[in-house]
């Protein structure tokens, strides 16, 4: 008895106080990806190396505008996405309690305008 009581004692506390403390998590943490829209220039390699589709672009011609969602539901949180933005726009943040009530918030979205090729008259990159 004397011996497990030494054992315990010596091993100290083991548990974390999450959630009624932060929980602290380690610096090569994948969290939750955030996009910085100012820094992003719709080129869709992100959408292109998404394993588990959780990434999408849409280009409407029509009102001259790009699409991107990013659906949390999906995200396997991977950072291939983080890895391939050549512009850096997306990164894994530190970002764990992701549950929500309603599937709606399980969506982000950003809207970029486009620029017209000056050949054929057709929007093809974001301004």
């Amino acid at each position: 008895m004397i011996k497990l009581l030494k054992t315990i004692l010596k091993t100290g506390v083991v548990t974390e106080k999450y959630p009624f403390a932060p929980f602290e998590v380690a610096e090569d943490f994948r969290g939750k990806p955030e996009l910085n829209a100012s820094q992003c220039i719709s080129c869709g390699a992100c959408t292109r190396a998404c394993p588990a589709n959780a990434l999408i672009m849409e280009t409407d011609e029509q009102k001259g505008t790009r699409r991107w969602e990013l659906s949390l539901a999906r995200c396997i949180y991977c950072g291939r996405c983080e890895e391939v933005c050549p512009t850096h726009a997306i990164e894994l943040s530190e970002a764990f309690e992701l549950a929500v009530t309603k599937k709606e918030d399980l969506y982000e979205s950003a809207e970029f305008e486009l620029a017209n090729c000056t050949c054929c008259n057709r929007p093809f990159v974001a301004k």
